[in-house]
């Protein structure tokens, strides 16, 4: 009688193994479930096991998958205005067509009532993002008329540059504003003189 256990041309070798218990406890692979990881390991050229060794192999030797997180915690929340036209924001979106181009949403958006208070489409991001002063004036007295000023920004924004036209458009916007109030009211007529909208 042969004092060897019995092998099979079939059978896992130790360093199949070996890799088969790296793979199901790293942490690079935590999220992968383990029948997925099986499939996994065969497209890297790792190991050619099925499945259900592998679930037998975790199983026999006692390696759970604890499912971990990975996707980042939930953001905090960010900068709030505790009343209307106190924070704007400049907002550009991305727009794909169904002809292959793309079209640039420009917005900018008070931060309190997150109201629309300007916007333009346009095909590049370098644009002159058109801004009405009055109208801002006459949204804050109830008001939809408009007048135009402009902010440039450059062709390809980095958020450095995002921001410094931001401020650069906040600082603008309040020595026009107080100027443009009484004109507002005075081209708005009895409209103007409700309170702002919440």
């Amino acid at each position: 009688m042969p004092s060897c256990p019995r092998s099979s041309p079939h059978q896992l070798t130790r360093a199949e193994v070996d890799r088969i218990e790296a793979m199901v406890t790293s942490d690079q692979y935590r999220h992968v479930p383990t029948g997925t990881l099986a499939v996994l390991a065969q497209r890297l050229g790792k190991v050619f096991a099925s499945p259900s060794t592998w679930y037998r192999l975790a199983r026999l030797y006692k390696r759970r998958r604890p499912r971990r997180r990975i996707h980042p915690s939930k953001p905090t929340v960010g900068i709030r205005a505790s009343a209307t036209n106190e924070i704007w924001h400049v907002d550009t979106t991305l727009i794909r067509l169904l002809d292959g181009t793309r079209a640039y949403l420009h917005a900018v958006i008070d931060n309190f009532s997150r109201r629309i208070l300007a916007w333009k489409v346009s095909a590049n991001v370098g644009v002159n993002l058109i801004v009405s002063r009055g109208e801002v004036a006459a949204y804050h007295w109830g008001c939809d008329a408009i007048t135009v000023a402009t902010i440039d920004m450059p062709e390809s924004p980095s958020p450095r540059t995002a921001r410094a036209a931001e401020r650069a458009f906040l600082a603008a916007r309040t020595a026009i504003l107080a100027r443009r109030t009484k004109q507002t009211v005075r081209n708005c007529g009895n409209r103007c003189l409700k309170p702002p909208r919440p």
